[in-house]
């Protein structure tokens, strides 16, 4: 149950951004240690204005595994969340009936496009 102490968060969804490794990864894998299911997005491509190598789809299917490894739940999707359209987009899995989880199309109007200062998208 949601009191449970050793699982608070049983019985609800996370949706993880940037899950595929580094801090995302252990946003989510805390997550599931504390009972939620998860799910991961993440880009998984290069992104010009950065100076390191981006994750990898290997590096969703490992969170996912780490995820998984925890007992709990977890799909991945590739997705860009600077592309309001692509989050919108992503299928939700069927999840246990009474989890506490808002579709993303009802996010929609919460979803606002931002550009740096230069007029590029971010």
């Amino acid at each position: 149950s949601v009191t449970d102490d050793a699982a608070p968060l049983d019985g609800r969804v996370a949706l993880v951004t940037g899950g595929a490794r580094g801090m995302g990864r252990s946003h989510a894998l805390g997550l599931a240690r504390a009972g939620a299911d998860v799910v991961l997005v993440d880009a998984c491509a290069p992104m010009p204005s950065a100076a390191y190598p981006m994750a990898s789809n290997d590096d969703l299917d490992e969170t996912v595994a780490l995820v998984e490894a925890t007992g709990r739940r977890a799909v991945a999707h590739v997705a860009d969340v600077r592309d309001a359209a692509a989050v919108v987009a992503i299928p939700l899995p069927p999840y246990r009936s009474g989890s506490a989880f808002t579709p993303f199309r009802a996010l929609k109007p919460m979803i606002m496009p931002t550009t740096p200062s230069n007029g590029q998208n971010m």
